[in-house]
């Protein structure tokens, strides 16, 4: 048996380092011939913009498949008789086009068939081929460098994948012939495959600091997106804020949100305050001569007061 598969040529994307694949895979299956077929893929989805395709790639895979069977009609013998199998298909995703084509010849009995003996389905005249197939892949590519662009493959919705096969059988070795085919059809799978590359933006840590990453990488690093357009040289990650601790005393926190400073006791100022312009509560100081000062526990200690407890003051305590 000879085959001859034949695939149009497609251009090749050039994978690079940072490329993502979402890859998407439907089968299809009709009668023939001609046959055609429909199949829906969900466009891709770019995320609000973090994720930006570069190209887009058909794999088309078809099996084309039939029982056949041959009879002599011819009243001189068939020594060398055979069966020729021809197929397309042909598949368009949005001007993605593929075309197959596929060709092979299967021998009939090596002692061939004799002339027709009238009797049709039967006799020395008749051949089963069988159970027959064959099979073509072919592929194709377009990126954002094609004119007409990948904005159609980009949303919410879907795009058709339309499909159309077509087949034929021809006896060789006689000059008439009466052939019979069933389950003539076409079958296979269509792969889409979206690559894409994430973008870069500023991601923001509970520390205050601050990497361009893409969504993912952030995500890892425990960081906070701020969003498509955004960047560290430009963008203001929120800071630690500044903590009132139970002393009168502030601290300056080291990451935000304030979880520490609430564990502590104190009452946080926010993010982004700072200790040199948050106006903690103090208490009452009180020194052995009569005098009083509004001060933080510790100050007040070092300059040999009696710190009177925080919420109060001099203005107000005896």
């Amino acid at each position: 048996m000879a085959a001859l598969a034949i695939a149009a040529p497609a251009a090749t994307a050039v994978a690079r380092p940072d490329d993502q694949t979402q890859v998407l895979q439907q089968p299809y299956d009709f009668p023939l011939a001609p046959g055609e077929q429909d199949l829906q893929f969900d466009q891709f989805d770019d995320q609000g913009g973090a994720r930006v395709l570069q190209s887009v790639t058909v794999d088309l895979e078809t099996t084309i498949r039939a029982n056949v069977t041959v009879e002599n009609d011819s009243t001189l013998p068939a020594p060398e008789l055979a069966l020729n199998l021809t197929g397309t298909m042909m598949v368009d995703l949005e001007h993605i086009n593929q075309f197959i084509g596929i060709e092979s010849t299967f021998d009939g009995p090596m002692d061939g068939v004799a002339p027709s003996d009238g009797v049709p389905g039967s006799g020395p005249d008749f051949y089963d081929f069988g159970f027959i197939q064959l099979t073509g892949t072919d592929s194709a590519t377009k990126t954002r460098s094609d004119p007409e662009g990948l904005d159609v493959f980009v949303g919410g919705g879907s795009v058709t994948a339309h499909l159309l096969g077509s087949g034929g059988f021809a006896a060789t070795g006689t000059t008439e012939w009466t052939q019979v085919v069933t389950n003539f059809g076409a079958s296979g799978t269509v792969t889409v495959t979206y690559t894409y590359k994430w973008v870069e933006a500023a991601c923001c840590f509970t520390d205050g600091m601050c990497s361009d990453l893409t969504p993912p990488d952030c995500a890892a690093a425990g960081g906070v997106w701020s969003g498509v357009g955004t960047d560290c040289a430009t963008f203001a990650c929120p800071q630690p804020g500044a903590c009132c601790l139970p002393d009168g005393t502030c601290r300056q926190e080291t990451i935000i949100g304030g979880d520490t400073c609430f564990s502590d006791g104190g009452d946080y100022q926010g993010d982004d305050t700072s200790c040199a312009t948050a106006s903690c509560p103090a208490g009452a100081c009180c020194f052995d001569d009569g005098s009083c000062t509004d001060a933080s526990e510790p100050d007040c200690i070092s300059a040999g007061g009696t710190w009177s407890g925080l919420g109060t003051d001099c203005a107000t305590f005896a």
